[in-house]
């Protein structure tokens, strides 16, 4: 049975070609999509829709999110379970965790969640996201896909000043004190939640992948 495939920042440079190889070699199967902006007002989303255009056939939906609201990401994963459940969508069988953000020229961002933003939309947003969708999953099971980086390594990117690690005190991954220890340190400290958050994502994914094996078909792998 075909079933849906979910893609959050799906109109990113790297997104909107694995769209097209989805709609190429899996043209059965439903690409729901979404973007922080679905207004052409956006160029990647009319990048997007440019591309869909190409095939006439396809059945896709493009959606909004916003991965900096938690209350904006329970509701729309509220919606598409409820869609799911009803059989206005078909069930997951993939959920693609693509979107991201950084902030490397200004000071750090911080949410109205009250969480520094690019821990929250890379990493707290989706984990919401996918904890909510496990159970809209095809019985036959399916697989969520996380997206991590090199950066994650300490000394493996060029652009790392200070190396990335999971603190004791993990109130600081979302509230972060380097900043206001060297607050004109932006770049630096702007590329360093970036690397944690990608760490996060890792070790998040060990620890579900361990829970899923126990009491579901659904597969994690990260990239």
């Amino acid at each position: 049975m075909a079933n849906t495939i979910l893609i959050t920042g799906a109109n990113s440079s790297l997104a909107i070609p694995a769209v097209r190889h989805l709609l190429t070699h899996y043209p059965s199967y439903t690409a729901l999509l979404t973007v922080r902006n679905a207004s052409d007002d956006d160029i990647n989303t009319k990048r997007l829709r440019s591309t869909i255009s190409e095939y006439t056939n396809a059945k896709t939906s493009i959606r909004e999110l916003d991965l900096s609201s938690l209350s904006a990401v329970h509701q729309y994963a509220n919606t598409i379970a409820a869609e799911i459940a009803d059989g206005k969508l078909p069930p997951l069988s993939g959920l693609v965790c693509n979107a991201y953000y950084w902030n490397l020229a200004g000071e750090a961002e911080y949410t109205e969640d009250g969480f520094e933003k690019t821990f929250q939309v890379n990493h707290l947003a989706h984990v919401a996201l996918v904890l909510r969708l496990l159970d809209s999953f095809s019985p036959d099971g399916g697989r969520v896909v996380l997206m991590t980086s090199d950066a994650h390594l300490p000394g493996k990117n060029s652009l790392e000043t200070y190396p990335p690690a999971i603190p004791d005190d993990l109130e600081l991954l979302v509230k972060p004190a380097l900043d206001r220890d060297k607050p004109t340190d932006n770049f630096g400290h702007g590329f360093h939640h970036y690397a944690n958050s990608k760490l996060a994502i890792l070790m998040w994914m060990y620890a579900l992948n361990k829970h899923l094996l126990r009491v579901s078909s659904i597969d994690l792998v990260s990239l």
